[in-house]
């Protein structure tokens, strides 16, 4: 079988847990491969030469590393040209027929290859490949890239490694799968689909759905007719495939890398499936087993791991399924030795005995993906039904208050912002209230922080609903195609942030942006503390303090044209400027800095009720007043959580001082600095999202070690 290189770029993104993909590589290694995990492309190039890997797979999580991770495979072939390179993950939905014909890209699988990657790495293996040089051609639009498309302008140029017979071979595999069809229980083959080949003749592709597929599945299943198996010739594992897959675990990987957490991912699928901004389409209720899933987390325990996240797309799904795991934990006294976390859904743990089953079983960390607590966003994200939008922010605050109550750690995602066309930064003040209002509610009956995570734009993952709904901001990606021994440096287009339809936001964002950078933390630190709300409201008043000037009133009054025109009237717009619809907001919010009766003459002239000045300075002398006197409550409100956990902190470091000073003995020092590290971790807890004061005390820590290594010296 194959000789296997699995790569993701994880350790770029601070992640330092065993990943969730772990359990599927060992899949890969009971079906005979021999398989290498690389959580970094320099680990990976450093054994590359030596190692002659059949092939490499790359794990995409998201769209955005698409233009890393095809300057890592460009790389990868020009160290070993001579592998086969595959990529898969949900990051390349929506651009796979692309994808299959960049340099660099041998072989691309949509969707969950756990049944569909182990037939093609039947087919692979190492192939001498002729490097060669071809004549480089630049689209106009790559030239703009500048210094990005480099390294694609080197003449030398590597062939597909798998030729067109090879990859006919390929399609031509399939599994075989037990259905019930009419009551009868039958076997059926299901053809590879959801592939796309990288030839010199071309890309070859096996689509689910197509005629070529149809034929393929009738073929294979003479006796059955196609309208009654269509709907289990689906590529991924259906719910008994699921569980039968996954029988070990690659625990020789835990023990060389050390590592002491651990992520699974038992189950697929969301049984909600609506949010506009994601794209999970797989069907739920397809999960391992519990039996199969406790073994795991019992070696795990065995083998040095101390923590263990459901890495789910909603951990509760079924409750039966639920109460049996935890159960399990308890019954074998897995939740003495181990802790855990999940992520759920608001609507998901309604039940308070099922909270205290979780806490019993030391889950310490639930992650909730509330979005909101303003109605007009959970209406936007579509979170529930319509109608049913008060209700769930209702449930999401009890919710909330009941995890913190239990002593279980919440984090609640939030999404700052959505495109709106007016009240912008009023909107983000009413979500900062909520937060505020929910924070200093559990600070005064708990003494806790909840940690809330911002997310400051709505990205939409590839093949969301709402990338239909809004023009979206786009990442260029530059990428090298190779057609009949010619060479062309093209662009590929990357759906990132969207459209902002008013200067407010375009001001905050711009704002916000710099005060983060002047931070200086990591997106992930930073955007789970006070001090991000800090620079939230810092963000609004920067932007609010500008809104009535006399070039953010000419800014506005673009954007109010611009929604108001219809996309002909755009059209039309764009001609008269000669350029391209896409492109006219940027061009006319710089025109009017420097020719702004230009811009006022030609809008005009196409729809003179779309230029609307004096309503739109209005408009913006009136938010500036209202966000103005926002931000003051806005502002002692979070002053007063912050001083409140700053005073305790302060009083701890006193206190601890003293007790440290009153000790007589090297044996009660060295029990009041265990009672002092015990109770300084126990305030970071309550306190984590206050960076300030946990910067503090983790310094506290640091020197507590240093003295305790010092006294115990003498």
């Amino acid at each position: 079988m194959a000789k296997l290189a699995f790569f993701m770029d994880y350790e770029r993104y601070g992640r330092d847990e065993a990943p969730a993909i772990l359990l599927f590589l060992q899949f890969l290694r009971d079906n005979g491969n021999e398989v290498d995990f690389f959580p970094t492309l320099t680990e990976l190039l450093s054994v590359l030469e030596d190692k002659a890997y059949d092939a490499i797979a790359v794990s995409i999580f998201s769209s955005i590393e698409l233009k890393e991770h095809l300057k890592s495979l460009i790389e990868i072939k020009n160290m070993d040209s001579h592998v086969t390179t595959i990529i898969g993950g949900h990051g390349i939905k929506g651009f796979t027929e692309t994808l299959a014909l960049c340099q660099g890209v041998d072989i691309v699988v949509e969707g969950e290859a756990d049944l569909t990657l182990p037939l093609i790495l039947k087919h692979i293996r190492r192939k001498e490949v002729n490097v060669y040089r071809a004549e480089i051609k630049t689209t106009s639009e790559a030239k703009l890239l500048g210094s990005e498309i480099l390294p694609l302008l080197k003449e030398e140029c590597y062939p597909p490694s798998i030729s067109k017979e090879k990859a006919e071979q390929i399609l031509d595999e399939s599994f075989s799968r037990n259905v019930t069809i009419k009551g009868e229980e039958v076997e059926i083959r299901v053809p590879v689909s959801q592939i796309f080949i990288n030839t010199e003749e071309g890309t070859v592709s096996g689509i689910y759905g197509t005629n070529t597929f149809i034929k393929r599945a009738k073929t294979l299943n003479p006796r059955l007719k196609y309208k009654n198996i269509k709907l289990h010739l689906k590529p991924f594992p259906n719910a008994e495939e699921i569980d039968s897959l996954y029988t070990s675990y690659p625990w020789d990987i835990i023990e060389d890398r050390s590592y002491s957490r651990l992520s699974l991912y038992v189950q697929r699928g969301c049984n909600w499936n609506a949010c506009t901004y994601c794209s999970i389409g797989t069907l739920p209720g397809r999960r391992v087993s519990p039996e199969k899933v406790l073994r795991v987390i019992t070696e795990a325990r065995e083998h040095g791991i101390k923590e263990i996240v459901f890495d789910d797309d909603q951990f509760i799904q079924t409750k039966d399924w639920c109460k049996e795991i935890l159960d399990g934990i308890i019954k074998r006294g897995l939740n003495r030795s181990l802790s855990f976390g999940a992520m759920i859904r608001v609507d998901a743990l309604s039940d308070i005995s099922l909270v205290k089953k979780m806490k019993k079983a030391n889950f310490v960390k639930i992650q909730v993906g509330v979005e909101s607590f303003i109605k007009e966003k959970i209406e936007y994200f579509h979170k529930v039904p319509r109608g049913k939008e008060e209700e769930y922010i209702s449930k999401a605050r009890v919710l909330v208050d009941t995890l913190i109550r239990e002593g279980i750690d919440v984090g609640i995602f939030i999404i700052t912002t959505r495109p709106c066309e007016e009240k912008a930064l009023v909107e983000i003040c009413r979500e900062i209230e909520e937060v505020l209002n929910i924070t200093m509610a559990s600070l005064e009956k708990y003494s806790r922080l909840p940690t809330f995570s911002f997310s400051d734009f709505l990205m939409a993952y590839p093949g969301a609903p709402l990338l239909k709904k809004e023009e979206y901001k786009e990442i260029l990606v530059p990428i090298k195609i190779l057609s009949s021994g010619r060479a062309e440096v093209q662009v590929m287009r990357i759906p990132y942030i969207f459209e902002f339809k008013n200067s407010a936001l375009l001001g905050f964002f711009s704002s916000l942006r710099e005060l983060s950078i002047k931070r200086g933390l990591a997106p992930e630190i930073k955007n789970e503390t006070l001090e991000h709300i800090e620079d939230i409201l810092f963000a609004i008043k920067l932007t609010a303090g500008s809104l009535d000037s006399d070039i953010a009133v000419r800014i506005e009054a673009v954007f109010s044209a611009l929604n108001l025109l219809s996309e002909a009237e755009q059209e039309m717009l764009a001609a008269l400027f000669g350029v391209d619809r896409k492109n006219i907001r940027g061009y006319l919010i710089r025109l009017g800095q420097s020719d702004f009766k230009s811009v006022v003459k030609c809008v005009k002239s196409i729809n003179p009720d779309a230029w609307r000045f004096e309503e739109v300075a209005s408009s913006a002398r009136k938010d500036k007043e209202e966000i103005m006197e926002y931000l003051k409550l806005l502002e002692n409100h979070l002053y007063e959580i912050e001083m409140i956990a700053h005073r305790e902190i302060k009083m701890h470091m006193k206190k601890s001082k003293n007790e440290l000073i009153k000790a007589e003995s090297t044996k009660e020092t060295i029990k009041r600095i265990y009672d002092v590290r015990a109770e300084a971790k126990a305030l970071m807890k309550r306190y984590y999202p206050y960076y300030r004061g946990r910067r503090t005390i983790e310094s506290q820590l640091a020197w507590l070690e240093e003295y305790e290594k010092a006294i115990i010296s003498q």
